[in-house]
């Protein structure tokens, strides 16, 4: 009996300190999440009081720091990328519970505070560096990207011989001389009509002016986020997407790698006129670029106000479509860039 005894006090012990392990596992769990693993609530108390500090009178606040620039602030370089901010931000780490530091530095971002004047530029916050990180920071300013935009302008010439080889009148030029015939077929440049309908030299050719003029503002970092208005960034850049088109069409028509030289265009004349004529050199790059600025309205005024504006990023079908149809140079060009139809540069 005496054994037994014994045997029911060995168990009632045991549980009792199994009950008693539960117990305080339990009450370490609560103190952690209060403090933060790994700290005590001293630690807490001191983290808190660092944070609640005030900001030296040189550091505007955030509310104050959040207006935009204006063009002065820009032009003289007094902004927020010259201030001397270092602060400790005050809201608080859900894992670890302490204070991070915060400091701003210049990212490249042409939808930033001086996107309209020299910078191109915007600084945003960003916790994950510290002083030594940020401090010889130095801004990027936008560029233009040659090696893609002449790459994506290859493809498009590539693209228009290609279908122009399945016609007849262009293989059966292939013979003769290569320069004798070239320059033949520059110097029957004359008159303005070449022979072609309507719709070819008014609709199909523009739209060809169209794309060669998305090319450069796809490959601008400042074109590319212009948005359309009456501002003077928008109609420079819009100006330097006609000369691009403007060279891209004078170079299909005549150069080199040209109707000229591939299919002799110009030998022979059509409907009584000259095949090498001065609308196809004119309106291809001028009215391209009218369609250019239109669709820049259009994605405006219709796409982003219309059926945008509930500010979701996640794309729908119902946008993706209206997006692709509505701006139809704007979509070929992006397939040019290995882009989706409906991307959109500055969102």
């Amino acid at each position: 009996m005496g054994l037994r005894l014994l045997v029911d006090l060995t168990r009632i012990a045991g549980l009792s300190s199994v009950l008693l392990g539960i117990l305080a596992i339990q009450t370490a769990g609560q103190k952690t999440s209060a403090t933060g693993p790994g700290f005590s609530d001293t630690g807490h108390e001191v983290a808190t009081a660092a944070a609640e500090q005030p900001l030296p009178a040189s550091v505007k606040s955030p509310s104050e720091r959040a207006s935009p620039l204006d063009e002065a602030d820009c032009a003289s370089g007094i902004g927020r990328d010259k201030d001397p901010l270092f602060r400790m931000k005050a809201e608080w780490n859900s894992t670890m519970r302490v204070p991070l530091p915060f400091r701003e530095t210049t990212i490249p971002n042409p939808k930033g505070d001086c996107k309209n004047f020299r910078t191109g530029r915007r600084l945003t916050p960003n916790p994950f560096e510290d002083d030594a990180g940020t401090k010889d920071a130095k801004p990027v300013e936008a560029r233009f990207h040659w090696k893609p935009a002449l790459e994506q302008s290859g493809l498009f010439l590539a693209v228009k011989h290609g279908t122009r080889l399945f016609q007849s009148k262009t293989r059966r030029e292939f013979e003769g001389k290569f320069f004798r015939d070239w320059g033949r077929s520059v110097r029957s440049l004359r008159g303005w009509n070449d022979g072609d309908s309507p719709f070819v030299n008014n609709i199909a050719h523009p739209l060809q002016g169209s794309v060669t003029g998305r090319i450069f503002i796809n490959n601008s970092d400042r074109s590319g986020t212009a948005e359309f208005g009456k501002s003077k960034a928008y109609w420079t850049s819009r100006l330097k997407a006609l000369a691009w088109s403007t060279a891209w069409s004078t170079q299909f028509e005549m150069g080199p790698i040209s109707e000229a030289t591939i299919g002799n265009v110009g030998l022979r004349e059509k409907n009584g006129h000259s095949t090498m004529a001065w609308t196809d050199l004119v309106l291809t790059p001028s009215v391209g670029t009218g369609i250019l600025v239109g669709e820049d309205a259009i994605d405006k005024y219709i796409l982003k106000r219309r059926f945008e504006r509930g500010g979701s990023k996640r794309l729908t079908v119902k946008v993706k479509l209206l997006r692709s149809f509505l701006t139809p140079t704007m979509s070929f060009s992006n397939l040019l860039r290995g882009r989706p139809p409906w991307k959109r540069t500055d969102r």
